[in-house]
């Protein structure tokens, strides 16, 4: 290949680099933190912007997509570890199958695997719901469910919204049950029992009717139970029939919740509000009830409120769960990982400071030992750090705490092929005074060695990739295509430099 067209190669690939690395620069350098918080709305937050906003906001959400992530370690967040509570599981199960242990023991594996997945897709809708910017969110070894939130502020909510199944179920409140609890002078000011324990022990419960408690929030918003009541373990309609869901407030200022049902819903609705006036209809959300009003008419519209007490952020969240549906299951929190914003800004000074330090010491070496050859490998290795970011922003990685390590450990490894190139043309220069005959045949004969020490490295670098999980997976990615960025700057770069010198001034001889 000509010298011509080996530069037109290096601009291409320089035009790529910069192209993959824009977003990049667009997102931590030039674009304003105003901008920035459009990707903290919620969807219902947005949906009532201006449209100059929301187009803004979906520009925004495009440059981030393809900016380079920063990992928890980096600009801190939440990591949290979920798995399926199999006990829930098999609860549910033995009421699905009619408590028949031995198709629940033949169908188990696959109802597993099946509430796993549909939990996946509930969670990835859930945080879409609350405006987190970039969740990562993927199955892990045990089918656990692994997620990322980097740079979340309030990871309380978010927990309970990951931990909550969000299960509505609408029942109708035992009347006859309650009324027998009146007549006994158990207290019930506001029509529920304010305690079982008032209840008489030979009070009795029909075989179809539960407890259930209620819950109201108190003004700091912490749910606190009030009473109980006694509902019909039949459910009239659960949430699957709900089609949207959002927060609101009333005249008086009073959060609720509002819904629409499916039209399967919606016939279900009219039929048991028209058969039911006058009783009371429970909503039950998690096993709780939130909120049991009388019902005054049929309700045949489809729509719907939700009443309870609620603080405003208290109703946005109930509105996000319903709208983003239920999880098939109980999952719990197996491990909770919470890194500060401020040991983040650490990690990235400290790092930094560390790889800024080597590449320091790398260049003084390499000047002071080969002179003007070693300046020429520094040049190559800046379009090597070039091409790296480029390419690690280009797959859309995470730059995490151990990918700057990888980063690290490439500046060394970029020197040590021209070390090697070198060595091997001072042993040309040594049979021959020629230097374009040393030059050729130093980059000739020490190619296969950098090509054979490199590609086990990388081999070794996506075996890391792959099977590694965390940070063992942001090195392995990052020195992968450090090593490539490496063997490109080497060989052709590095190359294309002393060609260009050789050609330009016409040296008599160059310092290696």
């Amino acid at each position: 290949m000509s010298k011509l067209s080996r530069f037109f190669v290096l601009i291409v690939f320089i035009g790529v680099a910069l192209w993959f690395l824009y977003p990049s620069i667009e997102w931590y350098f030039i674009m304003s933190q105003k901008d920035k918080d459009l990707l903290t709305l919620s969807q219902d937050q947005l949906d009532i912007q201006p449209p100059e906003i929301k187009k803004r906001a979906l520009q925004v959400k495009n440059v981030r997509k393809g900016a380079l992530s920063l990992g928890l370690d980096l600009q801190g967040g939440v990591n949290i570890t979920l798995q399926i509570n199999e006990e829930s599981l098999s609860n549910q199960l033995l009421e699905k199958y009619e408590f028949d242990t031995n198709k629940l023991s033949a169908n188990y594996e696959n109802e597993f695997l099946s509430a796993s997945d549909r939990a996946l897709e509930v969670l990835k809708n859930r945080m879409d719901q609350f405006g987190v910017a970039e969740p990562i969110i993927r199955k892990t070894f045990d089918h656990r469910i692994t997620i990322e939130l980097p740079g979340l502020n309030n990871p309380q909510l978010i927990k309970e919204a990951l931990s909550r199944v969000g299960r509505l179920e609408f029942k109708l409140v035992d009347e006859k049950s309650m009324k027998k609890l009146s007549e006994l002078n158990v207290q019930m000011p506001r029509g529920y029992v304010l305690s079982r324990q008032d209840v008489p022990q030979d009070f009795q419960i029909p075989a179809e009717s539960e407890w259930a408690s209620y819950w109201e929030n108190d003004e700091f918003g912490i749910p606190k139970l009030k009473g109980w009541y006694i509902l019909y373990k039949k459910v009239e309609l659960d949430g699957t029939m709900i089609s949207t869901a959002r927060p609101d407030h009333d005249q008086y200022g009073r959060n609720y919740i509002a819904f629409e049902l499916t039209p399967e819903g919606t016939d279900i609705f009219a039929e048991v509000t028209g058969q039911n006036i006058k009783n009371r209809l429970a909503i039950v959300l998690d096993g709780k009830v939130k909120s049991a009003p009388s019902i005054q008419s049929e309700i045949a519209g489809g729509s719907g409120q939700i009443t309870g007490d609620f603080t405003v952020e208290e109703a946005a969240f109930l509105a996000n769960v319903l709208k983003a549906g239920s999880l098939p299951v109980k999952l719990d929190i197996v491990q909770e990982r919470i890194i500060g914003a401020s040991l983040g800004e650490d990690s990235i000074k400290d790092g930094t400071k560390a790889a800024l330090i080597g590449a320091i010491i790398v260049v003084v070496f390499m000047i002071a030992y080969y002179k003007l050859s070693g300046l020429f490998s520094i040049i190559s290795l800046a379009f090597n750090m070039l091409f790296l970011v480029a390419l690690l922003a280009g797959v859309r990685a995470t730059l995490t705490l151990s990918g700057i390590a990888g980063i690290a450990l490439t500046v060394g490894m970029a020197v040590d092929a021209n070390v090697i190139i070198y060595e091997r043309i001072r042993e040309e220069l040594r049979r021959s005074k020629n230097y374009r005959h040393a030059l050729e045949n130093g980059f000739q004969h020490a190619s296969a060695t950098i090509w054979d020490a490199n590609i086990t490295t990388i081999i070794a670098a996506f075996t890391l990739y792959i099977f590694g999980s965390g940070t063992i997976k942001g090195f392995g990615i990052t020195l992968a295509f450090g090593i490539i960025a490496n063997i490109f700057a080497a060989l052709f770069i590095c190359r294309l430099i002393f060609d260009w010198w050789l050609d330009t001034f016409h040296p008599e001889k160059i310092s290696v």
